[in-house]
């Protein structure tokens, strides 16, 4: 236990700035920095080491195959009655480039960039470094490290409910049209049950104190999505 506290405070002392950030903002601390260092190199740079060009093309490549390996896992699970085409326009939602670009400053990705490489900033820039750091994390540290910086930093600081329904927001459909129609409107849950240890929510859509359709999902909001769809079919509102 002291050897571990030692160690701790040795490395808070005299690590080097970027193992000091990475651990700031992600709470570990690299093993092997030179990975994280080229994992932040852009493609455009021309830095030679070794003899050989040094960016993050390489680890971008391993970690857009690591990302979605999880990401596919992850909502596997949370949505087991979801259909394969579901699933993946879930995913795609998920980690397409706009949304990694976003989700690599929302979680300060950008302030480890090299000044070089915040001059050069680019479309999709911090995506692409996302990616790339993520198969840094692989290579240095594993996949268990890797799958929980994954599931800390893009499921649990942000709204993945928001990205996952944002095409497709029956509820905000059916909300919008009520209001400007004048009409009261409710999502009551109206029943939550189990199966196989998982709860299962089933809400109504009520207008005007009129019951329209239910929905029944694993998660409310879920339900509410499918609620609300089903009563913008039925109004011939879709």
């Amino acid at each position: 236990m002291q050897n571990i506290l030692a160690n701790v405070i040795f490395r808070k002392l005299f690590a080097p700035p970027l193992a000091k950030k990475i651990y700031r903002l992600f709470g570990f601390w690299p093993n092997n920095l030179f990975l994280y260092e080229q994992a932040l190199q852009l493609k455009s740079n021309k830095i030679q080491r070794f003899g050989y060009t040094i960016n993050n093309e390489r680890l971008e490549f391993l970690g857009d195959s690591i990302l979605n390996g999880i990401v596919s896992t992850y909502l596997f699970k949370r949505f087991p009655s979801a259909t394969e085409g579901e699933l993946t326009v879930m995913k795609n939602r998920l980690i397409n480039r706009q949304t990694l670009d976003w989700i690599g400053e929302k979680i300060g990705l950008n302030s480890l960039l090299p000044v070089s490489n915040n001059n050069k900033r680019n479309q999709h820039v911090l995506g692409n470094t996302l990616e790339a750091f993520i198969g840094a994390i692989y290579i240095d540290r594993g996949y268990k490290l890797t799958e929980r910086f994954i599931l800390k930093n893009i499921f649990k600081k942000i709204l993945v409910d928001d990205i996952l329904f944002q095409e497709n927001n029956y509820k905000s459909k059916l909300i919008e049209w009520c209001q400007k129609n004048k009409h009261s409107y409710d999502f009551q849950l109206i029943d939550i049950s189990h199966e196989n240890g998982r709860k299962i929510f089933t809400v109504q859509v009520v207008i005007n104190n009129i019951p329209y359709e239910k929905g029944i999902d694993f998660t409310i909001k879920g339900a509410q999505q499918k609620a609300a769809k089903l009563t913008l079919e039925k109004l011939s509102l879709l």
